[in-house]
């Protein structure tokens, strides 16, 4: 099934002018096109964890995420679909939970359960505190599933490995794959996938994100991928860090989405088109060059920006 939904996914040529004069070559693989519940590459991160869910018998789903989570997104639709309940542990306040994603997981079927951020870092970051609110959680709402934050898993990568293999189908057209990163899960998988065909570099959309070499490592040694050695994460596009949107790449977002047509947010795609642009115009890519990029999807996470202005707006009206 994984492997059908994969080879859906359409190939589309950029065509920008100065990608053009440089002479290189960008063809966009359109993960967020995909006809299914949700879209992108969480489709492939969830798929297998939620296969091990109900075949150990769980009927409840548990993960983490912010407050306009990709993840927690796909997961209330894609529980739903499959006849799983759903909980989201939200790193935010109650408030929240008028934003569009939390309102669609919500009609979903989804169960909130907000914890304030300090209490979300400090579990997240000490296994002995992350062990506890997983057995209060658990004690809260019954067994459940867990699965960890963006889907970040072995499972979650494995599931992502049948699109590294249909990359590798048509390993001959390009010379170097590209996607943007976030937990290195994803990235992991379609290095696994391909086996060392085309070269992968993953996009850091993180600030500090150096641990996303050892995330990958770590997933490439469970599956059984520890050979696989073409692949590199850039840590220099990271924009500021996660969700920092500078003026430069609001704009470069503006100016493909016009030229093309073709919709991205500047949280992960945007962020990853826009280093190969920068990239393009420094010269590090040779004439001739062709480059696979990767849509992820995440569309949705894309209309917190325009929620977070018109609350702040009506904020400023309240207070006027």
């Amino acid at each position: 099934m994984l492997r059908e939904l994969a080879q859906r996914a359409e190939f589309q040529q950029i065509t920008l002018p100065e990608w053009e004069r440089a002479g290189v070559q960008v063809v966009l693989w359109r993960l967020d096109r995909l006809d299914a519940v949700g879209s992108g590459n969480k489709l492939f991160k969830l798929a297998e964890n939620l296969r091990a869910a109900r075949a150990a018998g769980y009927s409840r789903l548990l993960s983490f995420g912010g407050v306009f989570s990709n993840h927690i997104h796909a997961l209330a639709l894609q529980g739903a679909a499959q006849g799983f309940d759903t909980i989201g542990v939200i790193r935010g306040e109650p408030e929240a939970a008028a934003n569009p994603t939390l309102r669609d997981a919500v009609a979903a079927g989804m169960q909130l359960h907000f914890v304030d951020r300090d209490n979300y870092r400090d579990a997240h970051h000490a296994g002995l505190r992350r062990d506890t609110l997983i057995a209060e959680l658990q004690q809260r709402f019954g067994p459940c599933y867990i699965i960890p934050e963006g889907g970040a898993n072995r499972l979650g990568a494995s599931g992502c490995r049948v699109l590294g293999e249909i990359i590798a189908i048509h390993a001959h057209r390009f010379d170097t794959v590209v996607l943007p990163c976030g937990t290195g899960a994803t990235l992991a998988g379609i290095v696994a996938g391909l086996r060392d065909r085309v070269p992968v570099s993953g996009v850091s959309v993180l600030k500090g994100g150096e641990f996303l070499r050892a995330n990958v490592q770590d997933y490439l040694h469970e599956l059984a991928a520890d050979d696989c050695v073409l692949w590199a994460i850039n840590l220099e596009h990271h924009g500021g860090g996660y969700a920092r949107v500078p003026a430069a790449l609001e704009q470069f977002v503006g100016r493909f989405q016009a030229a093309t047509g073709i919709p991205i947010e500047p949280i992960y795609t945007g962020k990853m088109l826009y280093a190969i642009d920068r990239r393009i115009e420094l010269g590090e890519f040779a004439r001739g060059t062709r480059v696979l990029a990767i849509h992820t999807g995440g569309l949705q996470g894309a209309r917190g920006f325009s929620y977070r202005h018109t609350t702040k707006q009506q904020a400023a009206i309240d207070a006027g």
